[in-house]
């Protein structure tokens, strides 16, 4: 196999990774609404600065990987997570 040929594999993988990514998000976003919902009925704040802090927590400790370091994965989730409050935003307005 040529290796036009095996970038054109390796590149059809990544995009039914970045699919599945997608899919997650869309999941995760839905779950972030029912949770603004729950805040707006208990008047809760959207803000939740000590899940926070336990997600970023959790999510650190699985980044032993070189490829997968901390600094991408806090940027990373601080991007879903600013996301998530947007959406919860949006629901408790």
């Amino acid at each position: 196999m040529d290796s036009n040929n095996q970038i054109a594999e390796h590149r059809k993988r990544i995009d039914l990774i970045d699919d599945e990514l997608i899919r997650l998000l869309r999941e995760r976003l839905d779950a972030a609404r029912e949770i603004g919902r729950i805040k707006r009925k208990n008047n809760l704040p959207v803000v939740d600065p000590g899940r926070e802090s336990v997600l970023n927590a959790r999510l650190s400790s699985l980044t032993d990987n070189d490829l997968l370091t901390g600094a991408f994965i806090k940027r990373l989730w601080q991007q879903i997570i600013e996301e998530s409050y947007r959406v919860q935003t949006e629901e408790t307005s």
